[in-house]
């Protein structure tokens, strides 16, 4: 079972507590108060959307998957930058502990 946090009880489960693991669990939670995770939140959910839907239409025409492209990369980017912030915060935590 590997690490993983429920956002709305504020639980995390499948880690040792202090561990750089729930350090990162904890970042998740950190991370979702800050007011530019929920404008990213949306950003992220519309390339989803458009990503799908061109996605989907590139099945009639293939020439619309290059507009499909940018939105996959802009929604993996900004799952990245969570995650890279989470490590972050785990990273800045872990070692104060120790």
């Amino acid at each position: 079972m590997s690490a993983h946090v429920d956002l709305i009880t504020g639980k995390i489960y499948g880690c040792k507590k202090y561990s750089r693991e729930w350090w990162h669990e904890k970042g998740h939670i950190e991370y979702n108060k800050l007011e530019i995770s929920g404008t990213l939140r949306v950003w992220q959910g519309i390339f989803l959307w458009v990503w799908m839907v061109f996605i989907t239409l590139t099945f009639i025409e293939r020439s619309l998957l290059g507009i499909a492209i940018p939105f996959v990369i802009g929604y993996i980017i900004i799952e990245f930058f969570e995650e890279a912030w989470c490590n972050d915060y785990a990273k800045k935590h872990f070692k104060k502990r120790r």
